[in-house]
């Protein structure tokens, strides 16, 4: 397995987090203060909170990107599955944090 599919594993998960980012930071006036971090279907929101904490969940999945990049670089040449594996993991997060900001936006906009 070559090295080059770590690295497009890698930036597909940059990619997702960074769409969650900026569908936050664009999607949602400032003007709508106090968001809704946390919204249960059928009830009240359940967790009002101010601008700062809509990026706790993409920042999450920053930090387990670079976490999962560096171990899955780090081991690369003795285990080259699980390093694909870990990038993946970091992908699947990216992915359902842009999930995450899309309902966000769509709570807040609402």
């Amino acid at each position: 397995m070559d090295k080059k599919v770590l690295y497009i594993v890698l930036a597909v998960a940059a990619v997702l987090n960074l769409s969650g980012w900026l569908l936050l930071y664009f999607g949602i006036p400032e003007a709508n203060f106090p968001f809704i971090i946390k919204y249960t279907i059928g009830s009240p929101s359940d967790f009002w909170g101010t601008r700062f904490d809509l990026f706790l969940v993409p920042l999450l999945g920053l930090i387990i990107l670079f976490v999962n990049g560096i171990v899955g670089y780090s081991i690369y040449s003795k285990h080259q599955g699980l390093s694909v594996i870990m990038a993946g993991v970091a992908a699947y997060t990216g992915f359902l944090g842009l999930l995450y900001a899309f309902a966000t936006v769509y709570v807040n906009t609402y």
